[in-house]
């Protein structure tokens, strides 16, 4: 079956988390991803925490699927001119050093570009390639402090507190695959490739929304809500009777009376404290407690069957072994097993999108490290088995992956 990025090749210079998270959006939509990484550790999350053998990479896996991966010293003369000539060949390149690295190593826009002028090429960084904050390091909580995210994140009583997943660098992945995806649009049209920087910081801060519109309406800052909507009430997360937590949202005057039916307190909803949206925003405290209270009646997934079937907004606060087991998630194939060739069966999330005509597919489990380099310069480059085999004696490349160092 056709896949979107059939025929694109990219060439994949990243490495931790961002960087590859962008490239494997990619790989799954159906681009040749040629993963360049350093032939004696690889990638660092290669040697970030095994959970299991001492060869397991989990923290590699779930991020560099569907890719090849070639393993090349770009301190060797050699080296550098595998990359220059995988530029020559590729539609896209990826990287996510720190600003001015890949100049010092030669490997920058300007230099690849002048190889193939019609290169999308691509960085990802924390806070982009100008401005005062350029050359800081960043990780994904120092972007959640400093883009604001946190001010937001936590219970008002509370310290600031980090959003649970790597959401900045997530974010910036995306971000990433988004504006290459419009310059390969925009190089179809014209023919010609184009520079892009995307900063983490600057993606993350697209994630304001309802809050920014306040601080730009009336200048208020954001305050930290717990699991409440700022705006509306009740929107919550409650404890039930059997110890377990719901959200639920009945975020309009019309959710809110059904829900008053439901929980059987009809009279609530003409009480002058809570019979408008301004009124229970004022009276936020009386309406959780009253919800609270009612909801002591019954365990927390008896009340999500009830309410969602009365048509109220809500879910089950799942832990990631009951999500891996929802009927919906494995209905949408969100959860996926590869045979991987070392640690055998590992399950992934699968592709949210799904594209009716050319959907995404999950063709490679995470390469080894230098798992392709010979297919690779074979394939791409036209070097014969005795160049590569010279090369690698040289410690130019590497090629047939040795496991236990791995």
């Amino acid at each position: 079956m056709a896949m979107p990025l059939d025929g694109v090749k990219v060439l994949d210079l990243t490495r931790v988390l961002a960087g590859p998270f962008c490239t494997m959006m990619l790989a799954d939509m159906g681009a040749d991803v040629v993963k360049v990484e350093e032939p004696t550790k690889g990638d660092e999350q290669r040697s970030t925490i095994h959970y299991r053998r001492t060869v397991d990479h989990d923290f590699f896996y779930p991020y560099n699927r569907n890719k090849r991966s070639v393993a090349v010293n770009l301190k060797k003369p050699e080296g550098k001119e595998i990359i220059y000539g995988l530029a020559a060949k590729a539609d896209v390149a990826v990287e996510n050093f720190a600003p001015g690295v890949v100049k010092r190593l030669g490997i920058d826009y300007e230099t690849l570009s002048g190889i193939n002028p019609s290169l999308v090429y691509c960085s990802i960084s924390g806070f982009g390639q100008t401005g005062p904050y350029r050359d800081r390091k960043a990780y994904d909580g120092i972007i959640q402090a400093m883009s604001g995210v946190m001010t937001a994140t936590g219970f008002e009583d509370g310290p600031p507190l980090r959003f649970g997943l790597m959401v900045a660098d997530v974010t910036g992945a995306m971000m990433a695959a988004y504006a290459i995806m419009n310059a390969l649009y925009y190089r179809e049209r014209t023919g010609r490739g184009q520079y892009l920087d995307v900063a983490m910081m600057d993606s993350l801060l697209t994630m304001w929304t309802t809050q920014a519109a306040e601080y730009f309406s009336v200048g208020r800052n954001t305050r930290r809500m717990g699991n409440e909507l700022f705006h509306r009430v009740p929107s919550s997360c409650y404890k039930a009777g059997d110890g377990r937590y719901l959200q639920l949202v009945a975020s309009t005057q019309r959710l809110w009376e059904m829900l008053t039916q439901l929980l059987g307190i009809p009279e609530a909803a003409s009480d002058p404290d809570m019979n408008s949206q301004p009124a229970r925003l004022k009276n936020r405290e009386k309406v959780n407690a009253l919800v609270t209270e009612r909801l002591k009646v019954k365990s927390a997934a008896e009340w999500v069957e009830y309410l969602s079937e009365g048509g109220i907004p809500c879910g089950l606060v799942q832990t990631l072994d009951e999500v891996v087991a929802d009927p919906q998630v494995i209905h949408r194939e969100m959860v996926t097993t590869l045979d991987h060739p070392v640690s055998g069966k590992i399950r992934q999330f699968g592709i949210a999108p799904k594209l009716s005509k050319t959907p995404g597919q999950i063709r490679m489990s995470p390469p080894l490290l230098g798992q392709h380099t010979a297919e690779v310069l074979s394939e791409l480059l036209g070097y014969d088995g005795d160049r590569i085999a010279a090369m690698e004696r040289d410690d130019a490349i590497r090629c047939n992956p040795r496991v236990s160092a791995v």
